[in-house]
Formats: structure tokens, C-alpha cells, sequence
């Protein structure tokens, strides 16, 4: 199997584990694997899937990808104490 099949493998396995339908999902990590975790969860029903990714590229490819919200955790992220 061609290494580039194992990666999606893993993402379509990845996201059937748990149920997704009308669920909001989060994908940490915008990388070919995350990408297609965002179209998995999306074919699936997702409700909404959140991105966080600290690469503008691959930041505009999960928007691409129709992710609801991108965002970076380096900087739209906050912890209230």
C-alpha cells in the first residue's frame, strides 16, 4: 500500500471511531491528515468541525476544506483562570 493511502486510511479510521453525525468535532493539526479529517467528519454530518492549525497555509486550506472554524491556537486561543 502506498504510504499516502496509510494516511488517509488513518484519517477515515480516525474519524469512524466515535460518532460524528450532528456532532462538533475538532481537528488539531491542519496537516494531509487533518485535511481530510475535516472532509471525513463533513461527508459523516458533522454539525460543526472546528480547525486549529498555527500555519496561515494550511490554515487557508482547512477554510478550503469547509472546516466552520479556523482558527490558531498561538494566537486566537485564550485560558481564563
Amino acid at each position: 500500500m502506498p504510504a499516502c493511502s496509510i494516511h488517509w486510511a488513518n484519517a477515515v479510521h480516525t474519524v469512524l471511531a466515535g460518532e460524528i453525525a450532528a456532532k462538533t468535532v475538532a481537528v488539531i493539526g491542519c496537516g494531509p491528515i487533518g485535511l481530510f479529517c475535516i472532509a471525513v467528519a463533513r461527508a459523516c454530518g458533522a454539525s460543526e468541525v472546528f480547525a486549529l492549525e498555527i500555519n496561515d497555509h494550511r490554515r487557508k486550506l482547512a477554510e478550503k476544506m469547509k472546516a466552520d472554524h479556523v482558527l490558531n491556537p498561538a494566537k486566537d486561543m485564550s485560558m481564563n483562570r
